[in-house]
């Protein structure tokens, strides 16, 4: 663009030193004939007696027969009319080649408006993506880590579960809370349960505390009697079985509140150690009131 430019103030700069040289002769011719008239008119000349000539009229012709030709002199330069058109193609090569630059450059910032464009997508979605990230590697995680009984069912003492509860996450769990069952279902029952189909609970109370990053609780079941001695009787031959089933609460760093099912059975009368059920365990529920409508 500056060598344009400079270009076009060169030809602007010859074009007027040309006018200027074209006009200078013809004032200079101007002057000296003006200079020769003034010293013309200082000599004294003698006076000349006018004489009458007379002429005798020439007889008419035909209009057609005179000499019509006129000639026009033109001593103007033909090289500032050059120069002109030259400037003004010079002008117009310019206003287009400008046109086309702009035209470009036009495209290009449109191009680079979409790309950045394109680019903030992108970063936004890749923040989301970061800040889910973070939520899920930082909020806390309440799960149970194990869960066994102290005497096994073959004894005929009636189970006395321990179930050792967890936060296995970065951030303390608030409002923690648990709803605990127990007790021997019949084989049609438990059929059921190994299915994921727990008997119902009771609602889930609001009280609850913080558990922090790391930190462990307990939970001791009751340990009822015996309805009868037939179902001592049933449960040491293995006619029927024993179950556990609660809900766990709680609320992460971020505000959101979780819940967690889950269900342990004794595979027979004489383990110690219970095993998962099909209830929970693994997958979690977003809302406690989600958790328990779906029991």
């Amino acid at each position: 663009m500056k060598m344009i430019f400079s270009v076009f103030v060169f030809v602007s700069v010859a074009y007027y030193q040309s006018c200027t040289a074209i006009g200078q002769p013809i004032r200079q011719r101007e002057q000296g004939q003006a200079n020769q008239q003034a010293t013309v008119s200082l000599t004294p000349t003698p006076s000349v007696q006018p004489t009458v000539e007379e002429r005798k009229p020439q007889p008419a012709r035909d209009q057609t027969d005179r000499s019509q030709g006129i000639t026009i002199v033109d001593e103007r330069s033909p090289w500032p009319a050059w120069i002109a058109n030259g400037i003004s193609a010079f002008v117009l090569l310019f206003l287009a080649f400008q046109t086309i630059v702009n035209r470009g450059m036009l495209n290009s910032m449109k191009k680079t408006e979409g790309f950045l464009e394109s680019q903030c997508t992108a970063l936004a979605k890749q923040t989301d993506i970061l800040e889910q990230s973070y939520r899920v590697n930082s909020r806390a995680y309440v799960f149970i880590e194990n869960a066994k009984l102290k005497t096994a069912i073959s004894s005929g003492d009636y189970p006395h579960p321990t179930v050792e509860i967890k936060n296995f996450g970065k951030t303390p769990a608030y409002s923690y809370r648990i709803r605990f069952h127990q007790g021997f279902l019949t084989e049609e029952e438990h059929k059921k349960a190994l299915r994921g189909i727990m008997p119902p609970m009771t609602p889930l109370g609001e009280q609850g505390h913080a558990l922090g990053p790391g930190a462990d609780a307990t939970i001791h079941g009751n340990r009822p009697a015996w309805k009868h001695s037939e179902e001592r009787e049933a449960a040491i031959r293995g006619l029927i079985f024993y179950h556990i089933w609660g809900l766990i609460c709680y609320v992460d760093v971020f505000g959101d509140e979780h819940a967690y099912k889950f269900s342990l059975y004794a595979r027979n009368q004489t383990v110690t150690h219970l095993s998962w059920g099909r209830s929970g365990n693994d997958m979690e529920e977003k809302t406690c009131k989600a958790a328990q409508a779906s029991n």
